[in-house]
């Protein structure tokens, strides 16, 4: 199984179940796991084009997330790895999503999912 990563993505999307976190976009901090088909080819060929192009991900992401409203991160988690998973020739996806400093003498508050 092989695996390309990308933690610690910054991206602005509107997050929250209190009226004020509806108001204005913030940044939450994602990060990615993407399993890879077995023998994909971008292993033997190191072409772009048989990989999975990480930065276009990130501005595909960006762009998509910019217009989306959610009330619950589990529900942001599930957007990204569904996002991820029809765009990407991805076997799975394990998407982390952070929100940093929301809650007082909180370091970060986050949820991770699997498919």
């Amino acid at each position: 199984m092989d695996t390309l990563f990308l933690h610690g993505i910054q991206l602005k999307t509107i997050l929250g179940a209190l009226s004020w976190e509806q108001i204005h976009s913030q940044v939450v901090e994602v990060s990615l796991d993407l399993t890879l088909p077995e023998n994909h080819r971008a292993c033997q060929s190191d072409q772009l084009s048989d990989a999975v192009n990480y930065a276009s991900l990130v501005e595909d992401l960006r762009e998509h997330l910019a217009t989306q409203r959610f009330a619950l991160i589990e529900t942001l988690a599930e957007e990204i790895a569904q996002f991820v998973l029809r765009k990407f020739a991805v076997d799975a996806v394990k998407v982390r999503v952070v929100k940093p400093a929301i809650l007082p003498n909180v370091r970060e508050v986050g949820f991770e999912i699997t498919r």
